[in-house]
C-alpha cells in the first residue's frame, strides 16, 4: 500500500488534504473516493499498519511508506525539539 513517494501515513487526519491532493493530482485518484472510503485512524506508520491488520482482506498486501511522508514528519518534528550540545 502506498505508491512512489505518495503515501497515507505518516500524517494527521489534519494534514490529509495535502495527501489527498497529492494523490489526486500524481495518481488521479477522486478526492470524494478517498473521503468516502478513508476512515483516518492514524498518524503515524506503525498506528496505520494496526489499522490496516484490522481491515478484512482478500489478497496479500505489503506497506510501503514513500520519503515524502516521513520526510514532512520530520521536518515538523525538527522545528519543536532543542539542540543537543556535541561532544568532542
Amino acid at each position: 500500500m502506498g505508491n512512489c513517494g505518495f503515501t497515507l501515513a505518516p500524517c494527521r487526519e489534519a494534514e490529509a488534504d495535502l495527501v489527498f491532493r497529492n494523490l489526486e493530482r500524481a495518481e488521479d485518484i477522486s478526492r470524494d473516493a478517498m473521503l468516502a472510503g478513508i476512515n483516518w485512524n492514524w498518524e503515524t506508520y506503525p498506528e496505520y499498519l494496526d489499522v490496516l491488520d484490522a481491515l478484512p482482506k482478500g489478497i496479500n498486501y505489503a506497506g510501503y511508506m514513500g520519503p515524502l511522508p516521513s520526510e514532512r514528519t520530520s521536518w515538523a518534528n525538527a522545528r519543536f525539539q532543542t539542540p543537543q550540545p556535541t561532544t568532542t
